[in-house]
């Protein structure tokens, strides 16, 4: 049996346009011609994104680089910072967990946090195994910044890891397979309009992503 790939749809010249003139006014709230507002939590305050072959793609934002779904996964090729961000709106508090498979032993694959929905390094950007698999980071607004959190890590090819981020108390903290890795805290956190989206991204290294949850922090208690 063959897997099924399929090409997320791309970005034209003008959908880039309307995305920025979305972005300008109000993120998120602007429908554009032929789409869907974008999604919203459910009532618990939760959702839950499986990437497989019936995806509602409402809930992606079209975007350049060789985003698909594959094997029933969120897959790249490596899309030098192109981001595939999320419509939907993340929580100002929350936890966000998914499954990250690399599948090269650069490793270098991230997320974006509270962006704009548009430009790389527009909201925290975590990234796990940069520089050739040496360094786990956690930045804001540029992954160089000198205040960066940042931990000498290696983590194996081929292996599916979880990884849970949690926004709580101008404090992001990562955990991959239930270890805490580290947390970067922001006297000034990222917040409104221009702060509430979140993307998948990489660098030159494939990869796989899959089973991403999103929670509101209300009604859920940080004991990390």
């Amino acid at each position: 049996m063959t897997s099924i790939q399929k090409q997320l749809p791309r970005a034209t010249f003008s959908t880039l346009f309307t995305q920025a003139i979305t972005v300008a006014f109000i993120l998120g709230a602007c429908q554009k011609t032929g789409t869907s507002m974008p999604t919203q939590l459910a009532a618990d305050g939760s959702m839950t994104i499986q990437f497989d072959n019936n995806i509602d793609y409402e809930h992606l934002q079209p975007w350049e680089g060789s985003w698909s779904i594959y094997e029933g996964k969120l897959h790249t090729l490596g899309d030098k910072n192109a981001p595939l961000w999320l419509k939907t709106p993340l929580p100002d508090e929350a936890i966000i967990s998914f499954d990250m498979t690399p599948t090269s032993s650069d490793i270098d694959l991230k997320v974006e946090l509270y962006g704009d929905g548009l430009r790389h390094e527009s909201g925290y950007i975590v990234i796990l195994g940069g520089w050739k698999n040496t360094l786990t980071v956690i930045a804001r607004q540029n992954e160089h910044e000198k205040t960066r959190f940042e931990k000498k890590t290696t983590w194996p090819a081929h292996q599916k890891m979880h990884v849970e981020i949690i926004r709580a108390n101008n404090e992001l903290k990562l955990t991959v397979n239930n270890t805490l890795v580290g947390s970067y805290r922001d006297a000034s956190p990222l917040k409104g309009p221009r702060h509430r989206y979140m993307a998948f991204n990489s660098w030159k290294s494939p990869g796989y992503f899959d089973n991403l949850v999103i929670k509101s922090m209300s009604g859920h208690t940080n004991s990390r």
